[in-house]
């Protein structure tokens, strides 16, 4: 699994682990809880990839080429991401030759 969504599922837990002890849960809206886990989580994963996943670091990305429709499209996907489109055959991994 992605490690910013298993963060964002622990920090969801422990926010509504607060709330219920404090009492504070019938005063949230639904959303409250995971828009305060999202907050929380760009502090550390402020970068989002193509696919939408959070990362670190830019280089736990992976450069892909994507034959779409319309003609080639390059992104950077996180690691489970670019595996899933390989392994369906519309992408290929491209290597840098210029260092970022």
């Amino acid at each position: 699994m992605i490690e910013s969504e298993e963060m964002r599922q622990v920090i969801e837990e422990d926010i509504e682990r607060w709330c219920n002890l404090v009492k504070a849960t019938p005063l949230l809206r639904a959303r409250d809880i995971s828009s305060l886990a999202d907050t929380i989580l760009q502090e550390f994963y402020h970068i989002c990839l193509c696919c939408g996943h959070w990362v670190k670091e830019m280089d736990e990305g992976i450069n892909l080429e994507i034959d779409t429709p319309e003609g080639k499209e390059y992104g950077s996907f996180c690691t489970e991401c670019a595996k899933e489109y390989i392994s369906a055959g519309f992408a290929r991994e491209v290597k840098s030759e210029i260092p970022l």
